[in-house]
């Protein structure tokens, strides 16, 4: 089984750069703004220019699989002038620092936890001219990338923790000996001894009009017998297997499965510590017009020696997919087994 030697080294290399964390922590405010927003605190003419595009070339990448094309963040301009008591505490905030000092001489990248605001990620960019901090976000982009992403994906499972529903979380404990922070608006649909379907349906305002959004968990388990479980052709042919006999569509014969137009991604990672593979694609309808992203994760329970898949999808039709199928995933990764008695 190839280990994920990138993905651990990279993790490690985000735990140790953000370790400088505010004295204060106590005392700071909660961080406000959108997920999925970054503010980005430079001169317009620096912003407009090519040490803008350098951060652009990093964070508006496309999110990967989703139905149209979104960018991995939104970056929001502030000019340094304006960086006051209203934008301080905002969730994700990158400081250009282009300017001729003793302390930016050599260009470099700083993460800070908490400067303001409570979970938030503060970037601090020195360089001491354009080409300077190009040269930074070249070299630390794809580490402050991460940072940001991570840091949402925690934040929306904190979320979610706070929220949760305790009758479902209670059921999956009892029955399933898992752990996972299942927000309070869901229910459990399907619950067999090898195929559990958790829906979420919610209602989100857009043009005036109330707009059908869903969410929806899947975990099934297979006992593990060989490696070649975790491979990719294996995980999406379960996948479809298990969606096509438990999860059908609103038209007979109709049920859910993989849209393979746009082929799933598949990586193998590092997740608790263990070994784990993720796959992201987008999901069908047979026999009807609907579709969406999906996200899943496979992953050995030690306790059962099971191969366990949880597999949430997002489906918003009316309405941009990055931030719920972000949510989707951070709430999967709550995921906890829990031992038997």
């Amino acid at each position: 089984m190839k280990k994920p030697i990138l993905l651990i080294i990279s993790l490690a290399i985000l735990l140790f750069s953000c370790n400088e964390k505010a004295s204060n922590e106590a005392y700071l405010p909660g961080f406000v703004g959108a997920s999925g927003e970054i503010i980005v605190v430079m001169s317009k003419a620096d912003f407009d220019g090519a040490a803008g595009d350098a951060l652009r070339e990093i964070f508006y990448k496309s999110y990967a699989l989703l139905p149209q094309a979104e960018t991995e963040f939104d970056l929001v301009h502030v000019d340094p002038s304006q960086f006051d008591r209203f934008w301080k505490p905002h969730r994700n905030v990158i400081l250009g620092d282009i300017e001729l000092r003793i302390d930016t001489q050599e260009p470099s990248v700083k993460v800070l936890q908490n400067k303001y605001a409570k979970d938030q990620v503060f970037v601090h960019v020195f360089a001491r001219d354009e080409a300077a901090f190009i040269e930074a976000v070249k070299e630390k982009g794809e580490f402050m990338l991460a940072a940001f992403k991570q840091a949402e994906l925690n934040r929306l499972g904190a979320l979610n923790k706070r929220y949760q529903s305790e009758p479902i979380v209670r059921a999956l404990e009892t029955k399933h000996k898992m752990y996972m922070a299942i927000p309070k608006d869901c229910e459990i649909k399907v619950d067999t001894e090898d195929f559990l379907w958790i829906d979420r349906q919610m209602t989100r305002l857009k043009g005036g009009r109330n707009h059908d959004v869903q969410q929806g968990f899947f975990v099934y388990k297979t006992p593990y017998v060989s490696d070649t479980l975790f491979s990719q052709s294996y995980i999406l042919s379960r996948r479809d297997s298990m969606l096509k006999a438990h999860v059908p569509g609103s038209i007979e014969g109709s049920y859910m499965t993989t849209e393979y137009l746009f082929y799933p991604t598949y990586e193998e990672v590092s997740f608790n510590k263990e070994f784990a593979s993720e796959v992201r694609g987008l999901w069908k309808m047979d026999g009807e017009f609907m579709g969406g992203p999906f996200y899943s994760i496979s992953l050995l329970n030690p306790n059962t020696n099971e191969l366990v898949t949880i597999d949430g999808y997002a489906y918003a039709p009316y309405f941009n997919k990055r931030e719920y199928i972000r949510e989707v995933e951070a709430i999967i990764k709550t995921i906890r087994f829990i031992a038997g008695e």
